[in-house]
């Protein structure tokens, strides 16, 4: 998977944005961010696919789980 820095590739739909907070100890904080883009194959975009169906159906079955207890 290829992983390129924003400025260096042209704004895509498929961005992910971290967000790094130190653990400053005096008054001010300093936020800092870095956005990066993913670049998956076709093999490596159907198994995020698939990851994330899964992800999907495990958290709606856990819900409807709860919805039904309560």
């Amino acid at each position: 998977m290829d992983v390129q820095l924003k400025n260096a590739v042209p704004p895509v739909s498929n961005v992910v944005c971290v967000a790094h907070r130190p653990n400053y100890t005096n008054a001010r904080q300093r936020l800092q961010a870095c956005k990066f883009v993913l670049l998956p194959n076709g093999e490596q975009a159907r198994n995020m696919r698939r990851f994330s169906g899964s992800c999907r159906f495990v958290f709606n079955r856990a819900l409807a789980l709860q919805q039904a207890r309560f």
